[in-house]
């Protein structure tokens, strides 16, 4: 047994280790390969908050059968939780087959770990591939973590210029499919697109309209699970209002939130997610490798939105967003939608392309405008060691 780790703080810790300098975005050269759900993990990282800790300790039990069916040599997961230096508190996890460790950090109010860096591999100085952290530079509490992980994993860092109040510039808005095809929300920030498009990916890319959200990010209406070991072995996910539209006329009883009065906004939305896939499929049937038959897995997601009238704007998901959910191999970290009939047909739809739902509670991330997505980063290897770079 790895034990059971009570994750608190030592009376005297140790002081912070010196910071890593930033590199300049000019300095990190192209092409840039970013990481898809088909690379393997091996760190699942998450923010231990009080509203957090009882999603924490439900993480030891998932990552110990995860860790077991890892395939011989394969590294298993580590957990690893971040948490404010100063708190009293600590989130308690039981292992069997993970391990756990605590890291101190300077913030206390940020716990969106998927947005403080994207994680990449570019070109080091001896054209070595090396993962390097690219700061959104987004004006949050995470700001401090990007040059603690980088020396954590001997990475390099980038913060790129400030992003303006109105961008997006989270990397939950930065999506890189298997084979190389980025997706990016409408409202990310022109310097987070701007460092992807020139280091390998114009023209290699498809921006979808993230802009009648309230949050604005890509991961909330679409992600991917992989089904095989070739580049076109996977399934796009997105958010199916149609889905959920279908379930609450089929409810007697339905949550108290989903108003048949909204139908006609549902169907509105279903209609401009479904145009939204359909390009992603055509660039990736256009693409190198050309992925002709990606199928698509359409999860019930019920939008409210701020507009009184059908048009969506300033919408976020009324139950938790199971698209939301973060990917380690076959195994799905999934938000629990807290209905019945819901979780039943996100549970029917991702087990019929193979993969093991682990539903979650998500409420915490949820009530703040994120998912389970939101709140983890996944640190990532290449899938069989490259190809290292983007074509």
């Amino acid at each position: 047994m790895l034990g059971a780790s009570l994750l608190g703080v030592a009376a005297c810790a140790p002081p912070p280790p010196p910071a890593v300098a930033p590199t300049p975005p000019s300095q990190v050269a192209g092409p840039v390969r970013l990481f898809s759900h088909a690379d393997p993990p091996v760190e699942l990282l998450v923010f231990d908050h009080r509203r957090s800790r009882a999603l924490i300790a439900s993480l030891g039990p998932v990552l110990d059968v995860v860790n077991r069916e890892r395939a011989p040599g394969a590294p298993p997961i580590a957990l690893t939780v971040l948490a404010w230096r100063y708190d009293r508190g600590a989130a308690h996890v039981e292992t069997e087959a993970t391990s756990v460790e605590r890291i101190e950090v300077a913030t206390r109010f940020d716990a969106w770990l998927q947005d403080f860096a994207e994680l990449a591999l570019a070109p080091g100085p001896d054209d070595t591939p090396r993962l390097v952290l690219v700061d959104p530079h987004r004006g949050a509490g995470l700001e401090g973590v990007a040059p603690e992980l980088a020396l954590r994993w001997g990475a390099r860092w980038v913060r790129l210029p400030e992003a303006p109040a109105t961008a997006s510039s989270g990397a939950g808005n930065v999506e890189a499919l298997p084979g190389g095809l980025l997706l990016l929300g409408s409202t990310v920030g022109d310097a987070m697109a701007r460092f992807w498009l020139e280091r390998g990916h114009a023209g290699r890319h498809v921006r979808l309209d993230t802009s009648w959200l309230a949050v604005g990010h890509v991961d909330e209406i679409v992600s991917h699970v992989v089904t095989g070991p070739g580049p076109c072995d996977f399934a796009l996910v997105r958010a199916s209002p149609g889905r959920a539209l279908a379930l609450v006329e089929a409810d007697p009883d339905p949550p108290r939130g989903l108003r048949r009065r909204d139908a006609a906004r549902q169907r509105t939305i279903e209609a401009r997610l479904a145009g939204e896939i359909e390009r992603v499929r055509r660039a990736l049937a256009d693409g190198a490798p050309a992925c002709p038959d990606v199928p698509v897995v359409e999860l019930p997601v019920w939008y409210r939105c701020g507009s009184r009238d059908d048009a969506p704007e300033d919408c976020r998901s009324e139950l938790p967003n199971p698209v939301n959910m973060t990917v380690l191999g076959r195994h799905l970290l999934v938000p629990d939608p807290r209905d019945a009939p819901f979780a039943r047909e996100t549970r029917r739809a991702l087990e019929a392309r193979g993969q093991v739902v682990h539903l979650l509670d998500a409420d915490a991330a949820h009530e703040r405008g994120g998912g389970l997505h939101c709140a983890m980063a996944v640190r990532r290897v290449p899938a069989d060691g490259g190809p290292p770079w983007a074509p």
